[in-house]
């Protein structure tokens, strides 16, 4: 940990307005300014996004918290609301709001997205469209490790043994039909029966899910990652024991390049996909499998830690380094000057060192990743002042430019680079208070206890 009087002349050069309490220290007024803003983060969303007409959660509000009209369910979003009312009623078990939701998300969840014919959960249906067209012809490992995450929480919640089994279920439907029993991971895409998407001819796709869908992704694995993490705390099974510890090594071993930032597609055998050596054109147009995603590798250094915590592998010396490359990859190559915010998208053109950025949005749950592995990491490494020097500008610039203080929630990207965000919609199928909401949460713990959890 930083010594006081060094976190309080770091507070007090780059955040003035945290000394104006003078018998309040520096962290106790971060605290405070951290509680507040994730009361009027959650109380924002809950009640505000429980559907008492079709079920689960809303998804679709504009700028000033305007309703829009229904979305389909999406599996992303209405276990994110899950997830988030769990850890919202757990840590405020005195406000009745978030225990509600977590019931009414689950009650949903159970009864219309699990597929009784196939198995698996649904990972888009339609409430408003005739039967035929209700559900899209696709699950996705994604969607599964999502379910898994929020049932996991809710069960922790309430021991709901409905919640636990059906966690379990969805992970043993995993096994059977994603698993990879060969070169190990998972397949993301699967048909509803579970057959992976890779195993079939390019005629049975949507044309733009197939170029995605052939390969192994990054994304779907490091939230399988964190899905087996929260699950494995309710359930220690030996079974998903080993595929933590598979997906764990995976991650640190395949995905995490030399230079400190993730690879993130891959062929079967986890051969790296790249298009480093195309044209410029080429790599214009297909940049999404292989770029520089700094919110990505920002946020895979907090859930490397978070697992090798459940693994027992705490102070394991590999997985601090190659966690803390991750950290200072993005600090050094996706930071805006002087901490600005974490830019989108960056690329490593061959023959150059350095990182030229091809998107400089600055979304919120980039920051909100950010915000959360920052605060770990100055914890982690207390010696190194450059995470807590980091962590205090990244909330200073999420104060100024992304969290709305007329209408309320965050922007979806800092107002600095894209000012139209400042009345796009607060709320749609992929954006919810899951990111910006853990980040609160887990930096709070921090705060109040005043070291890493363990």
């Amino acid at each position: 940990m930083l010594k006081p009087a060094t976190f309080l002349f770091l507070v007090f050069l780059i955040s003035g307005p945290y000394m104006c309490k003078a018998t309040e220290s520096a962290e106790q007024a971060l605290e405070r300014e951290f509680e507040h803003s994730l009361n009027e983060l959650l109380q924002l969303w809950y009640p505000r996004i429980l559907d008492h007409e079709q079920g689960g959660y809303l998804t679709n509000f504009a700028f000033d918290w305007t309703p829009l009209p229904p979305h389909p369910k999406v599996i992303v979003s209405q276990t994110r609301g899950l997830w988030t009312a769990s850890k919202a009623a757990e840590r405020y078990p005195n406000d009745p709001r978030y225990l509600y939701a977590a019931h009414h998300g689950f009650e949903y969840f159970v009864n219309s997205l699990w597929d009784h014919q196939n198995g698996g959960f649904y990972f888009t249906i339609h409430p408003y469209k005739p039967d035929n067209a209700m559900i899209v012809p696709f699950k996705r490992a994604y969607g599964q490790a999502f379910a898994i995450y929020a049932l996991s929480a809710y069960a922790r919640l309430t021991g709901s043994r409905e919640a636990l089994e059906l966690a379990q279920k969805t992970f043993f439907w995993l096994e059977t039909h994603s698993h990879d029993d060969r070169y190990g991971g998972y397949f993301d895409w699967t048909t509803l029966e579970g057959k992976p998407f890779a195993d079939l001819k390019e005629s049975h796709h949507q044309p733009y899910i197939y170029e995605s869908a052939k390969y192994k992704d990054y994304n779907s694995s490091l939230h399988l990652l964190e899905a087996f993490t929260e699950l494995h705390k309710v359930w220690p099974d030996p079974l998903l024991n080993e595929r933590l510890e598979e997906m764990f090594l995976l991650l640190r071993e395949s995905f995490v390049t030399e230079k400190g930032y993730l690879q993130l597609h891959f062929q079967r055998d986890w051969s790296p996909v790249s298009i480093r050596d195309s044209s410029k054109s080429y790599i214009a147009k297909h940049w999404h499998l292989d770029h520089v995603s700094f919110g990505h590798d920002i946020e895979t250094a907090y859930l490397l830690h978070e697992a090798a915590l459940e693994l027992g592998l705490e102070n394991d010396p590999r997985t601090r380094k190659i966690c803390k490359n991750l950290v200072d990859h993005t600090l050094m190559h996706g930071f805006d000057k002087e901490y600005q915010g974490i830019f989108q998208v960056g690329y490593y053109f061959p023959g150059q060192d350095s990182v030229t950025i091809l998107n400089d949005d600055k979304n919120w749950w980039a920051q909100a990743e950010g915000l959360n592995a920052l605060l770990l990491f100055s914890r982690l490494y207390p010696h190194e002042s450059k995470y807590i020097e980091a962590f205090l500008k990244l909330w200073q610039y999420i104060k100024t430019y992304l969290i709305d203080h007329e209408h309320g929630g965050w922007f979806a990207n800092g107002i600095d680079t894209d000012p139209g965000a400042a009345h796009a919609r607060k709320a749609q199928g992929w954006k919810s208070c899951y990111h910006n909401g853990r980040a609160l949460i887990n930096g709070l713990d921090l705060l109040k206890h005043n070291h890493v959890p363990e």
